[in-house]
């Protein structure tokens, strides 16, 4: 190998690339995913001392800026991407990403010039997955660890769709007379338990039923755990005005709605009476 491959490859050219496979297909919380990891050698010979693998996800921030005033920057930080205007503020939503999840192979190996070697990868999608809705995106990031030289990277987004639990208690609502029309990543200072700076929010409006002339929408929050789905309604939110429902919460005793379904609850065909009882309280 001649000094020049050798210096190049140090900057990541020429040097072996990696090409993680997944399933070509929609994924959900919750869900065991093999992939298959292709790491294809460069011009020389290399030791790879592991892969990385993190799996990222979009949310967004908003933040309320007098129109002749500073924002607070330090904690806003991400790519601007829509701005609006509400009575003296400007309303500007930023999109940021967070680590949902790391998995690692860590037994080193060695890839000859050209040479191609298959990794298998096992992962557990964690029940935080939020559903790739809106401007939210899920991906897994591939790193391989070479010493002395840039390490290489794959990026491959995924398609996440609602759990079986979800799907059960959007049915029911549907059966109320609400429909989905909105969601989104927030981010928020409200502790769920989930380690994570966002919460996925959905909005339904009632087209018929009971709830059209009672309520102008809710705003649902589905917090899975491994035996049910935690519920939290809000109702109303457009009160809120443009900044949304997280950045008008100190914490969560000021939700509408909070209750837990079990597993068991969530495939009853009572579900959708649970959630008008749920719903009609305090109307």
């Amino acid at each position: 190998m001649s000094w020049m491959n050798h210096l190049l490859s140090r900057f990541g050219i020429g040097g072996a690339r990696v090409d993680t496979l997944l399933p070509d297909r929609p994924f959900k919380a919750g869900e065991q995913v093999y992939a298959d990891v292709i790491v294809t050698g460069g011009r020389h010979v290399q030791t790879i001392d592991g892969l990385h693998f993190v799996l990222y996800c979009s949310y967004e921030k908003t933040e309320a800026v007098e129109r002749h005033g500073d924002g607070d920057d330090d904690y806003f930080e991400g790519d601007l991407v829509d701005v609006e205007y509400d009575d003296d503020d400007e309303i500007r939503t930023y999109v940021c990403h967070a680590a949902l999840a790391h998995f690692q192979v860590e037994h080193s190996f060695v890839i000859q010039a050209k040479g191609v070697k298959h990794v298998h990868l096992n992962m557990l999608l964690p029940l935080t997955t939020p559903q790739t809705k809106g401007r939210t995106r899920v991906w897994l990031s591939t790193e391989l660890d070479i010493k002395r030289a840039v390490d290489a990277k794959d990026k491959d987004y995924m398609h996440i769709q609602a759990s079986v639990g979800v799907n059960g208690l959007c049915r029911g609502l549907q059966q109320l007379g609400f429909r989905w029309y909105e969601s989104r990543c927030e981010a928020t200072k409200i502790d769920f338990g989930t380690q994570l700076p966002f919460v996925q929010e959905f909005s339904f409006r009632p087209e018929f039923g009971f709830f059209l002339h009672q309520l102008k929408e809710i705003e649902v929050i589905f917090l899975e755990q491994t035996d049910g789905i935690e519920i939290l309604i809000e109702k109303d939110r457009d009160v809120h005005g443009l900044r949304g429902w997280m950045s008008c919460m100190d914490d969560l005793a000021e939700v509408d709605v909070r209750c837990k379904f079990t597993t068991a609850e969530l495939q009853s065909e009572i579900l959708p009476s649970q959630l008008y009882q749920l719903l009609s309280a305090s109307l």
